[in-house]
């Protein structure tokens, strides 16, 4: 196997990890690529396997995993009144 085929291969499997990272943390291409200040194409890329990912990349994936942990939840909204929940 020559290295355009083994670095080709390296980077497929990073690209199937940054996918699964965004997957187990909820977030679209979009949302992740405006946490880390690129466009959405640029983390397709990556998850393609298209362009290496930076060398820094995973730092930056701990640090934003710290960040989505110490966000508070999102507020929900109350439930839909129905005909029987009138109280007149």
């Amino acid at each position: 196997m020559t290295a355009v085929a083994e670095q080709s291969e390296q980077t497929v499997a990073e690209g199937l990890r940054i996918r699964a990272w965004r997957h187990a943390h909820g977030l679209t291409q979009e949302q992740l690529a405006k946490h880390l200040g690129v466009v959405w194409l640029t983390v397709q890329r990556w998850e393609t396997g298209k362009r290496d990912a930076p060398s820094f990349l995973w730092l930056a994936l701990d640090r934003l995993d710290q960040l989505l942990a110490e966000r508070p939840p999102a507020p929900t909204l109350p439930a839909p009144r129905t005909a029987g929940d009138n109280p007149f």
